[in-house]
């Protein structure tokens, strides 16, 4: 799965000058907020100030949405 994550953050990367870094996810098992069982990855790509608060995992790409 590595080298798929490095190809995709390479050309995202590439692609797109603005991404300035990622938000990387990984949800296993029901308790973990996954809902079907399957390889249930997140490479989210962040740009500076997107959000006001980049901490807090992939709940908080979403403004509002994390509570951390």
């Amino acid at each position: 799965m590595l080298p798929l994550l490095t190809d995709v953050r390479a050309r995202t990367s590439r692609d797109d000058p603005l991404v300035a870094g990622f938000t990387v996810g990984v949800n296993d098992g029901g308790c973990a907020g996954q809902p079907v069982a399957h390889c249930h990855w997140h490479l989210i790509p962040r740009r500076n100030q997107d959000v006001d608060e980049p901490r807090g995992g992939v709940r908080n790409v979403i403004p509002g949405l994390g509570s951390y």
